[in-house]
């Protein structure tokens, strides 16, 4: 990116370095500046580039006025003129939404980012970085003794070296923002019997499961934080995933929920309530069914029973299995999938979004990751399970759903409480499968009702 940086200037350090020259340098600076631009920078011209045709407009004008009619004003002002004009061009390309640093850092940058609301934020906080430094130049210029040239040099130096560093550092700290790793007070990652986790809150210990195509900082940092005021929150990743690495992998979800038990028994000094979403509630079922006394509650979201589930149609499920196109394209179609309306999704998009890309900080899903996730979605569906300890559960357990899940029609949550006539059941309107992420303060009420109240 610097590289090109560079050659885009190509024609101003071409300037400036003969500009102190006198009358003839100044000619035979912008006739090089001219030169570079036609016969280097001709992409980008064809292409609209800001800079380069504000570069080129500049030059004529200088040509014009300073070379041909020998103007005695642009002659004498033609240094400090020039870094003025060169930090209008900065200025313009940012008010039009089209910074000038963005040539450059798509060269640089996989074309799937292009669209990204924080590729271009950080091109607009590079261009105004140039913006300040050559009003920087500009006063050195006019400046006198070794002022004029420690501004001069600040000016450009100052914001080539913000170039360098700005981009990956801001885009950490700008999307870790809006992650779990961001929850004021939350552990460190711990692990205990293979499991990766982290904790944070007092009270009654609550272990949260996530569902497919996440980790344990995909959760919402919202619902957490509203929930860590009850609850010991334990947010866990399953074996195999996230900081939760194996040698092998559960080949089901049972062989899963078995491998979380160890984890359980030492993680919590009381009986634990277990909170999964998704594919997290497809473990919390077995391990529910598997050691019901060992509970203190069960809370199901966003999820289906291992029989007689409802499926989702072939088009959403097509949607969800497309990969192709941009990351902005992936997003929208999760948002039009996870929320029930697009006025919801555009919303929420930008915050999930934020969450994702945090979550990716910590350490990206592998496409093996997804595939085993998957699978286990797969079994789940696939095998049929009698649940029989879950069905006579004596202890709380809440489901909740949105009516408008698109992943897991809301059928699903009827099915497993019709299934479990102790439980209580929780419809919220107009939500969909992003339940966590649409409504966390109404599910933490709900949990607080049905299991502290």
């Amino acid at each position: 990116m610097i590289k090109n940086f560079i050659l885009g200037f190509l024609p101003w350090i071409l300037f400036f370095s003969f500009n102190g020259w006198g009358h003839y340098g100044m000619e035979t600076g912008t006739i090089l500046a001219i030169g570079s631009i036609v016969f280097l920078d001709r992409k980008a011209l064809k292409e609209k580039h800001v800079l380069s045709w504000g570069t080129l407009l500049f030059f004529i004008f200088m040509l014009i006025f300073g070379v041909f009619m020998h103007h005695p004003w642009v002659m004498k002002n033609a240094y400090w003129f020039s870094t003025l004009v060169l930090a209008g061009i900065m200025l313009v390309s940012v008010l039009i939404k089209k910074p000038f640093s963005l040539v450059y850092a798509r060269e640089n940058c996989p074309e799937k980012y292009w669209d990204s609301p924080l590729f271009l934020e950080v091109n607009i906080l590079i261009s105004l970085c140039w913006f300040a430094g050559m009003l920087i130049a500009t006063y050195g210029c006019v400046s006198h003794g070794l002022k004029n040239v420690a501004l001069q040099v600040m000016g450009f130096a100052l914001p080539l070296f913000i170039t360098i560093l700005l981009p990956e550092r801001y885009s950490h700290f700008r999307m870790a923002r809006g992650g779990v790793a961001q929850i004021h007070g939350i552990s460190e990652v711990k692990k205990l019997h293979g499991i990766g986790y982290r904790e944070i809150g007092q009270g009654e210990p609550l272990i949260l499961l996530a569902g497919s195509n996440m980790t344990l900082h995909h959760w919402n940092p919202e619902l957490i934080t509203r929930l860590s005021p009850h609850f010991r929150c334990i947010l866990a990743d399953i074996p195999g995933v996230g900081v939760s690495p194996t040698d092998t992998v559960p080949q089901s979800v049972e062989e899963a929920a078995k491998s979380m038990l160890p984890f359980m028994a030492e993680v919590a000094d009381t009986k634990p309530f277990l909170f999964g979403f998704s594919m997290g509630g497809f473990i919390a079922q077995a391990i529910a069914d598997k050691v019901p006394e060992k509970l203190a509650g069960l809370i199901l979201v966003s999820t289906a029973p291992g029989q007689n589930a409802v499926a989702m149609s072939d088009a959403d499920l097509n949607l969800l299995t497309d990969t192709s196109g941009t990351m902005e394209d992936h997003f929208k179609r999760m948002g039009q999938l996870t929320f029930p309306d697009a006025e919801t999704g555009r919303r929420l998009g930008k915050k999930v979004g934020r969450i994702y890309i945090s979550a990716a900080l910590e350490g990206e899903l592998s496409e093996t990751e997804i595939a085993y996730q998957n699978r286990l979605c797969e079994n789940w569906s696939q095998v049929p399970r009698p649940c029989s300890n879950l069905a006579t559960l004596a202890v709380p357990m809440l489901i909740m759903t949105g009516t408008m899940d698109r992943i897991c029609p809301p059928e699903n949550a009827r099915r497993l409480h019709a299934a479990c006539p102790h439980s209580l059941l929780k419809e919220f309107n107009h939500a969909g499968h992003g339940l966590i992420y649409q409504c966390p303060s109404e599910i933490v009420e709900e949990i607080k009702q049905a299991v502290l109240d």
